[in-house]
């Protein structure tokens, strides 16, 4: 399997944040949010490969959680529209947006 991280963040970038998705949510392939200073990337496994979304904070817009009882839920508001990531650990939610925040 990959390394999410190997694969999206450069070697001048630093990783502020990580999460995976909880089983629960994606059975088979849990997509990994990674918030670095300078993107926020989601990769997302598949049968063979992977495809990644990278979003520059130039585009944000806004961001939210929506917390659950088990897990919780980021919807980025961006100039392409809504982008959301569900499934993550409850916890999860508020240190993404946070993290997100501090560098919007």
């Amino acid at each position: 399997m990959v390394n999410a991280e190997t694969v999206i963040v450069s070697e001048t970038e630093n990783v502020i944040f990580k999460a995976r998705q909880r089983r629960a949510a994606k059975k088979i392939h849990p997509k990994t949010l990674i918030i670095t200073d300078m993107q926020i990337a989601i990769f997302s496994p598949e049968w063979f490969g992977y495809s990644i979304d990278s979003y520059g904070y130039g585009i944000i817009q806004d961001v939210h959680v929506n917390k659950k009882i088990m897990s919780s839920d980021i919807r980025l508001q961006t100039t392409l529209g809504d982008i959301t990531i569900n499934g993550l650990p409850k916890d999860a939610g508020d240190k993404a947006v946070g993290a997100i925040r501090s560098k919007l």
